[in-house]
C-alpha cells in the first residue's frame, strides 16, 4: 500500500479532511476526560474511605482508654 503524500496533504487540507482531524482531536479529548474523571473519582473515594476508617479507629481507641478528667 503506497500512499502519495501529496494526495494525503491535499485531502487533509480539504474541508472534509479538516473535519476528520477535528473529530479525532475531540475523541482524544473525550477519552482523556474520562480517564481523568475516573482517576479523580477513585482518589477521592479512597481518601473518603480512609478518613472514615480513621474516624472509626479513633472512636474505638477513645472507648478503650477514656480520658481522665
Amino acid at each position: 500500500m503506497n500512499y502519495d503524500p501529496d494526495l494525503l496533504v491535499e485531502y487533509l487540507s480539504s474541508p472534509s479532511g479538516l473535519e476528520n482531524i477535528v473529530l479525532v482531536i475531540i475523541l482524544f479529548a473525550i477519552v482523556n476526560v474520562i480517564f481523568i474523571f475516573y482517576a479523580v473519582k477513585n482518589s477521592f473515594g479512597r481518601i473518603k474511605e480512609e478518613t472514615k476508617k480513621r474516624k472509626i479507629q479513633k472512636e474505638k481507641l477513645d472507648r478503650l482508654s477514656p480520658k481522665k478528667s
